[in-house]
């Protein structure tokens, strides 16, 4: 099964003008993930999300370094559906002089 982070997530699925740190504050709102950016089991079990544990060798054995929250094929569908749903519900952020930086919901 194919697994892509939040940035590839962003990218396959053409979301435009939503930064990575805004969407993971979106998926702790909707307590989809946990304060350390883990997936809660439930959305694991299901397949939408995952998390990578990279090891890093060292002299003796290896070390867990940080977690990397993944989508599933089932989990971009998923993604999308919960950022429209978010933007529906709280109105688009505005930047005084910026029109660049915002044009709505381009999902």
């Amino acid at each position: 099964m194919e697994k892509y982070t939040i940035p590839e997530a962003i990218r396959i699925l053409n979301i435009k003008n939503i930064i990575e740190l805004k969407i993971y504050i979106i998926l702790r709102e909707r307590n989809v993930i946990d304060r350390y950016n883990s997936p809660i089991q439930e959305y694991v079990d299901d397949g939408y999300l995952d998390f990578n544990l990279p090891k890093y060798e060292v002299w003796r054995g290896e070390i867990p370094f940080s977690t990397t929250l993944v989508v599933g094929e089932r989990g971009l569908n998923f993604l999308k559906q919960i950022i429209e749903d978010y933007l529906k519900e709280n109105p688009p952020p505005t930047f005084p002089g910026r029109k660049d930086y915002w044009t709505g919901t381009d999902i």
